[in-house]
């Protein structure tokens, strides 16, 4: 009875893996298909690109970073990609449904020109609307050192350095101290963000040169030797309280809930404020910085109005590598793209120089034809016939005659 079980599991699986396999080649061989309904437009597989590369995949029982363990277990796995860097293919098949109507709408569309391009849709509407928040709503600036000194610079190259990742830590202590309740912290990815937060939670012993270069930074009650056996996510711990983003979509509700719950604005927190009969935020709690990273749940869609977002600090803009496979495949794309278009032109500059040529040939012809009709044209005046006939390199000559 078991190994029939498992047998049958086994089928299972094995016919899932075949469905899945049978999906992607019809995907693969949908893209014969012209990429868009203008007349001579190329297959869509001009702009997919196959790929063979190791990815990267996580453990199902991976733990986030806020917990206790060290950095997710990970391991690679062949994969055979076959990537779209046409984003109309989307929009294509939304034609199919013959709708009446589409609306696209984002705060991050611009350039509209080149994305509407892209798109292989036409867009006859088109609407740029200023931004809501008002300049004394709001101010960005730039902090190039730490508290000590250190320069904060996220490049690739300077990421895993101690002293700015250490630095780093504490100016966001210093912000968990002066920022009332939420702040937010993003990261340029997830692996960034582990290894900062290790670093932060292991690193116990470098407050004490923090604390005797910037005193202004620590509490007044705090001794250099307490300070020493702190690390920085102990610090920052003690001001606020610290909620990571998860990998793992399942778990992110939690963790946000965690987060508006620390504010007083949870289901947790709405309770604790009704049995105090308050409305500001619970006594127990001075705030929640929430770590997250850029282009995931947390900075996509949700809205951390008024007392959830006081302060947001970005520890680097996640620009794609250089090296990058899809970088390099994109650009490819689209530099293929711009050589099409510019033989378009080409082709059809030629095209109308030829058509030019046909018509100043065919208008030569024409006047030289009227030309010789004129030449043997007659002309009556009165009783007079007068009968013109042009000389080469000479004056015109005429003769006339009489009749009656």
């Amino acid at each position: 009875g078991g190994g029939g079980g498992g047998g049958g599991g086994g089928n299972t699986s094995h016919c899932a893996a075949l469905t899945h396999i049978q999906d992607c080649l019809n995907l693969a061989f949908s893209t014969l298909d012209p990429i868009s309904d203008r007349q001579n437009a190329p297959p869509a597989h001009t702009g997919y690109r196959v790929h063979i590369h190791m990815q990267r995949s996580f453990a199902s029982n991976e733990r986030t970073a806020s917990s206790s363990s060290s950095s997710p277990s990970s391991y690679f796995v062949p994969t055979l990609s076959y990537w779209c860097f046409i984003p109309g293919m989307a929009f294509r098949r939304l034609s199919a449904y013959r709708l009446r109507s589409i609306i696209l709408t984002s705060g991050t569309l611009s350039p509209l020109s080149t994305f509407a391009r892209e798109l292989y849709v036409p867009f006859p509407i088109r609407l740029e609307n200023p931004h809501v928040i008002q300049n004394d709503q709001v101010w960005v600036g730039v902090v190039p050192v730490g508290p000590n000194g250190r320069r904060l610079c996220s490049k690739y190259d300077m990421r895993s350095d101690a002293n700015y990742q250490d630095d780093l830590g504490n100016l966001v202590i210093h912000f968990s101290k002066t920022v009332p309740d939420g702040l937010l912290v993003f990261f340029p990815s997830y692996a960034v963000m582990a290894e900062i937060i290790d670093r932060w939670k292991t690193n116990a012993g470098s407050m004490a040169s923090f604390a005797a270069l910037r005193p202004s930074f620590s509490n007044s009650g705090d001794s250099n030797s307490h300070l020493s056996s702190l690390s920085t996510w102990d610090r920052i711990s003690r001001n606020k309280f610290p909620v990571v983003e998860p990998r793992e979509s399942s778990e992110f509700p939690a963790a946000i809930e965690e987060f508006r719950n620390r504010l007083g604005e949870g289901s947790k927190g709405n309770q604790e404020r009704r049995d105090e009969g308050s409305n500001g935020p619970s006594s127990s709690s001075n705030g929640a910085v929430f770590f997250a990273v850029c282009r995931g749940k947390v900075s996509e869609g949700l809205d951390f109005s008024d007392r959830a977002g006081r302060a947001v600090i970005v520890t680097g803009i996640p620009f794609a590598m250089a090296k990058d496979s899809k970088v390099l495949l994109k650009k490819e794309v689209l530099d293929q793209e711009a050589r099409t278009q510019q033989a378009q032109i080409v082709n059809c500059s030629n095209s109308n120089k030829g058509n030019n040529n046909s018509m100043s040939n065919s208008n030569n012809m024409s006047n030289s034809n009227n030309t010789n009709n004129n030449n043997n044209k007659n002309y009556h005046a009165g009783n007079h016939t007068h009968v013109t006939s042009p000389q080469p390199n000479s004056t015109s000559s005429s003769s006339s005659s009489s009749s009656s």
